[in-house]
């Protein structure tokens, strides 16, 4: 019914987004004051939640038909203070990490044996949190460690000294003390601390328990050769050297019988952005590689293959004939509705609209905008940040490019429903088109 309603119902290019449509008085007019208004909004539902999921007996009643389950309050505290495996269960699904290795050791104390199947839960959530409760760090980071320029850009302004250190896997953790104390290992207990380690920089370690994994004759399954593809480039200095390394994973997932998903393959092409000057000739093999097996790339996929081509300041020296790349991309995916496979997936958009705009190519500009404007691609065009760069730089390329008249009505089409003009430089350059363009009364 949604989709139907979307579908029937164009969108309104003067009205403001509908999370801000409550009060019009103070609809953000700036990206400042956007992210503030969003971050005031979300603040306000953690703090109501928090009240509600703290005083559940205040909130008994339920007004709602049908029930909304969201609405009521969560069980967010202990009820099993018994030392038993359903106790230790409990802790895992509330994500209490400390609490439930506190209880894994007391069973363990007692005698009493805990399932395969829960110790592997607990090694999961132990590997996935860094051996600290979520609550400590604001949740799970992602596994990428190289997400995107622009967004490692704006991450890095507030990251402090001791984030770094935090996230650090730490030796002889208790997931690594769990692993050893267990007397028969299997793929599942491996697979929990190598994506651990490789998801907390501890990329050596990753490697050494794969190699014991290997001597132990205990095969591995794809999400172990996906941690490793792409750590593979931490591990390794030399580009031939990482590529030896990506090559020979793969060769031992062949042997291993283990079929590679579109996943491995985006872990591959983000090892070779930094593989130098292997990364061209790789990336295009493996993207045919990966279509002769009849999986279809992903936007990260496209993404990671643009980077590799279009190297940062590289972009406007490299002859007019540096789009082909993007031309033969958007030909092949224009007018299709892209979902989420993979975190990297909102990246294209951006880079795509960065060689846009230095090259100046107006035709190839649109082109990308329309596929944004295909189905519901529009979701993946990222998060606010995001999405001011994009429709930033989608409008500086119009500015420089295109009629006054054409550019006044993108103008009313985009502002204020889906960018706002508040970077410098987006409103220079639209103040000068104006100036200059614009006929006298």
């Amino acid at each position: 019914r949604k989709k139907t309603w979307y579908v029937c119902h164009n969108r309104d290019p003067t009205a403001y987004r509908y999370q801000f449509q409550d009060d019009p008085f103070l609809s953000p007019r700036t990206s400042s004051e956007f992210t503030l208004f969003s971050l005031s909004q979300e603040s306000g539902r953690s703090a109501a939640k928090f009240f509600i999921n703290n005083n559940p007996k205040l909130f008994t009643k339920d007004f709602a038909e049908p029930h909304i389950p969201c609405l009521m309050p969560e069980t967010v505290s202990l009820l099993l203070e018994e030392v038993s495996e359903e106790a230790l269960k409990e802790r895992i699904h509330l994500r209490r990490v400390t609490a439930a290795v506190d209880m894994y050791d007391q069973l363990l104390q007692a005698g009493t044996a805990v399932s395969m199947e829960t110790t592997h839960d607990l090694l999961d959530l132990i590997a996935l949190y860094c051996d600290r409760n979520p609550a400590e760090d604001g949740g799970p980071q992602t596994e990428s460690s190289e997400s995107g320029e622009e967004a490692k850009k704006k991450k890095g302004r507030f990251r402090q000294a001791s984030y770094f250190l935090n996230a650090t896997w730490k030796e002889n953790n208790n997931a690594e003390r769990i692993f050893n104390l267990l007397s028969e290992k299997d793929t599942r207990c491996y697979a929990a601390l190598i994506r651990g380690m490789v998801r907390h920089g501890a990329y050596a370690r990753a490697f050494s328990l794969y190699t014991d994994m290997l001597n132990n004759r205990i095969t591995g399954d794809i999400h172990i050769f996906n941690a490793l593809i792409s750590a593979a480039s931490e591990v390794r200095e030399q580009y031939n050297e990482r590529w030896d390394l990506i090559t020979e994973l793969l060769k031992q997932m062949n042997q291993q019988k283990i079929q590679p998903t579109l996943q491995t393959f985006n872990s591959v092409l983000k090892a070779l952005r930094r593989c130098g000057f292997l990364a061209k000739t790789q990336a295009l093999h493996t993207l045919s590689e990966m279509k002769a097996l009849g999986i279809a790339p992903s936007l990260a996929s496209f993404n990671h293959i643009l980077v590799v081509f279009f190297r940062p300041g590289k972009l406007r020296s490299s002859g007019p004939g540096n789009v082909d790349i993007l031309q033969e991309i958007m030909s092949e995916i224009s007018g299709m509705s892209f979902t989420c496979q993979d975190p990297d997936d909102v990246y294209f958009f951006c880079t795509a609209m960065k060689i846009c705009l230095d090259n100046k190519d107006l035709e190839l500009g649109y082109k990308v905008h329309a596929l944004v404007e295909v189905g519901e691609n529009r979701r993946l065009v990222g998060d606010p940040y995001q999405q001011s760069i994009y429709y930033g730089r989608f409008f500086n390329l119009l500015c420089m490019m295109e009629h006054a008249d054409v550019v006044l009505k993108w103008y009313k089409r985009l502002i204020p429903s889906v960018f706002k003009i508040s970077q410098l430089r987006s409103y220079c350059v639209f103040i000068l088109f104006l100036l200059l363009f614009t006929p006298q009364q």
